[in-house]
């Protein structure tokens, strides 16, 4: 069953090239099992590789702690803003050779593959 969600806005219509990420996984149970950021991994490598996304950013409340490290430890995004109104902060990650080399290191077995294929393989 589902545990959660990944979400691209690009809502920024001076720069295309740009997403908003958002990711929640609202069962603690699920959390801390490495299910977020292999998700991250991928849905960043498919936006860059599919949506030419060139520049991520993130919002995330002053309190999650677990959600920031992830973002700054894991895929070395940057805070970029952050509003004591809101008791959020404003985090970025462009995209680079590095980057690009990350994702690809974590996510070996990445392809993309059709609906059809699938239904026919009765994979999913």
């Amino acid at each position: 069953s589902m545990i959660g969600d990944v979400n691209l806005f690009l809502n920024d219509l001076d720069d295309i090239h740009c997403g908003e990420i958002e990711i929640m996984i609202p069962q603690a149970t699920e959390r801390h099992k490495g299910y977020g950021i292999e998700t991250l991994y991928t849905f960043i490598r498919y936006a860059i590789e599919t949506l030419n996304i060139t520049r991520f950013v993130v919002k995330i409340g002053l309190q999650n702690l677990p959600s920031i490290n992830l973002f700054t430890k894991k895929l070395q995004f940057l805070e970029i803003e952050k509003s004591e109104v809101f008791q959020e902060t404003t985090m970025e990650r462009r995209v680079d050779n590095d980057f690009i080399e990350l994702l690809h290191s974590k996510t070996p077995n990445y392809e993309i593959d059709s609906y059809e294929n699938l239904i026919i393989n009765k994979t999913i």
